[in-house]
């Protein structure tokens, strides 16, 4: 899903942080990062 950075922090903060955590993109352009389940 394409976010502008402020929408991607949006969301990020409304997460629980327990069960979700923000992670780099492996081999993606630069910035560009994924929310994973833990």
């Amino acid at each position: 899903m394409k976010l502008s950075p402020s929408q991607f922090t949006r969301v990020v903060n409304s997460l629980d942080k327990g069960t979700f955590e923000v992670r780099r993109c492996p081999g993606a352009k630069r910035g560009e990062k994924m929310v994973v389940l833990k």
